[in-house]
């Protein structure tokens, strides 16, 4: 409509006048760039190397938590865990010399245990993706969830419009088990003209609601407060989409409309973070004083890996940047006080 396209260029005239356009320097993105790449090879790279870069940002760098932007779906099959396994099924299987052999080489190989063993007792966030359609013979469900943010007990007689996911892909199970949490970084709400404006904080997946990656890290980061809804009025009647406020995350309240989604609140154009090379990381030139203590999301800029969104800041922005914007947003310093709401 006419009307649409009108309010959303004003809104993003508005925003692009009213930017801050300073680098926030509370959260670092690791990046999958060229640099990177020329390294470490074609991605995706080893999950034996991924393990090496989560010691480093928490041993060394001694981070606080780290996102990533990135799926681990499948497990990884390398050509030495190939040949094992081919030497397994022939006649030198049947040998006991060999069998014990088998055996330790098999837990030398397994990268994906020792990628999941990295995150042991570290504030890890993986991302996962909602579908919301299924193609034919598609598979529903691929991977682990992680814990849903709210149960569907916990929101029953609300008629929100959530956001409906039909299918999943989540993280191995040795990794999501691992992990503190988890969120997605799918993007379900793009404007009719294409462009990356407003996220849903939740969606709702088989009645239960799960925390976009953004939130994920933003509850970790502030301790996991309770969640709820803040409704215009304490009527139960009316606890709708229409009469919804905002979403509550512990003594902050975050304005949303009637979906969940608020707007991303963009600071600048792109480089509004420090970005470090996941390549400086591994050999230990990368900057500690920027890195230490801050929240880090791992994520790709190469441009062969085309995590690009069109937003009202740019036409070409890296996705995990987006991210990083939505992380701020929900982890603001001030706490906000406020009475006479309905909150679930």
């Amino acid at each position: 409509m006419l009307i649409d396209r009108i309010e959303s260029y004003l809104y993003d005239a508005r925003l692009r006048l009213t930017m801050p356009n300073t680098i926030d320097d509370r959260i670092v993105i690791v990046k999958i760039d060229e640099a990177s790449l020329s390294v470490l090879g074609q991605w995706p790279w080893s999950r034996d190397t991924l393990a090496r870069i989560v010691d480093k940002l928490f041993d060394e760098y001694r981070i606080d938590i780290l996102g990533f932007d990135v799926l681990y779906a499948e497990k990884e099959e390398t050509s030495g865990k190939r040949v094992l396994n081919e030497l397994a099924a022939s006649p030198l299987g049947k040998l006991p010399e060999f069998q014990a052999e088998y055996r330790r080489l098999q837990v030398t190989l397994d990268s994906d245990t020792q990628f999941a063993e990295s995150f042991i007792a570290r504030n890890v966030v993986p991302g996962f993706v909602f579908k919301d359609f299924l193609a034919a013979d598609e598979p529903e469900a691929t991977g682990m969830l992680p814990p849903p943010l709210l149960r569907r007990e916990a929101i029953a007689g609300l008629t929100i419009p959530f956001v409906n996911a039909r299918g999943y892909v989540g993280n191995l199970r040795q990794l999501q088990e691992n992990a503190e949490t988890g969120g997605f970084f799918d993007s379900p709400l793009i404007d009719a003209d294409g462009v990356f404006r407003r996220a849903p904080l939740v969606q709702q997946y088989r009645g239960d609601l799960y925390p976009t990656l953004s939130l994920a890290i933003a509850r970790l980061a502030l301790d996991s407060p309770s969640v709820g809804f803040v409704f215009a009025t304490a009527d139960e009647d009316k606890r709708s989409g229409l009469d919804l406020e905002a979403f509550r995350l512990g003594e902050r309240k975050i304005a949303v409309d009637g979906q969940v989604a608020a707007f991303i609140p963009f600071r600048g154009r792109q480089g509004s973070f420090h970005y470090v090379s996941a390549r400086s990381v591994l050999d230990g030139s990368a900057p500690r004083d920027i890195l230490e203590g801050k929240i880090v999301l791992f994520g790709a800029t190469a441009a062969g890996l085309l995590d690009l969104r069109s937003t009202p800041v740019g036409e070409r922005y890296f996705g995990v940047e987006a991210h990083a914007r939505s992380v701020l947003a929900r982890w603001r310093r001030a706490k906000l006080h406020f009475d006479g709401y309905r909150w679930c």
